[in-house]
């Protein structure tokens, strides 16, 4: 990739962060990249190019079933394989203030990047597809159990941006965090067993 290619999706992840998603176009991207427009459009074929580019970095399950897929496929564990993909979840929209801000564009009912929501959509559920056919598992009630699961790390991670306290968990603590992972893991737990799955 060339350095200018990497200063234009450089710059759209300055321009999240400090301005917004609202402010994402052409000539503003441009202009913090410090290149001429034209660029984007010969590098990535314009803004939605550039944005799919973009999320392919930054947004976990648009790329993290390039990093599972093989361990699903070679693994005897679905078990750890299902904690691995949701703790990372937890820990990457924890770590990626980008993340946080793109779930926040969403959840505002901002529509103009949705091809990213769909992106994530189909990819997450093509990795709970494979771990379930790993296992032998069909017409599984697992969906429902996980998509609570998914959606409870991303408010909680967005509640403690601004709040502390939730439920009377200090979110503000460090050490409370391990102790959410262990309840995911204990979770994860729960749902194998509930699905009375035999290859675990």
């Amino acid at each position: 990739m060339k350095q200018t290619e990497k200063n234009i999706i450089e710059a759209v992840s300055s321009i999240i962060v400090n301005e917004g998603f609202s402010k994402l176009g052409v000539n503003r991207i441009a202009k913090v990249a410090g290149c001429d427009k034209v660029l984007i459009y010969r590098y990535f074929g314009g803004l939605e190019g550039l944005i799919e580019h973009w999320a392919k970095e930054n947004d976990y399950y648009s790329f993290a079933i390039d990093i599972f897929k093989d361990k699903i496929n070679s693994s005897d564990d679905m078990r750890s394989v299902a904690k691995d993909v949701i703790l990372q979840q937890l820990r990457f929209v924890r770590e990626s203030r980008m993340m946080q801000e793109l779930i926040l564009w969403e959840l505002s009912g901002n529509t103009t990047f949705d091809y990213i929501r769909d992106t994530r959509e189909k990819n997450g559920h093509e990795i709970q597809q494979m771990i379930e056919h790993r296992l032998g598992v069909t017409d599984s009630d697992a969906k429902y159990y996980v998509t609570i699961l998914m959606a409870a790390i991303n408010y909680l991670v967005l509640f403690s941006r601004t709040s502390g306290m939730y439920n009377g968990v200090d979110f503000s603590a460090e050490e409370t965090w391990p102790k959410i992972e262990c309840a995911i893991c204990n979770y994860i737990d729960m749902i194998f067993d509930s699905q009375q799955v035999s290859r675990l």
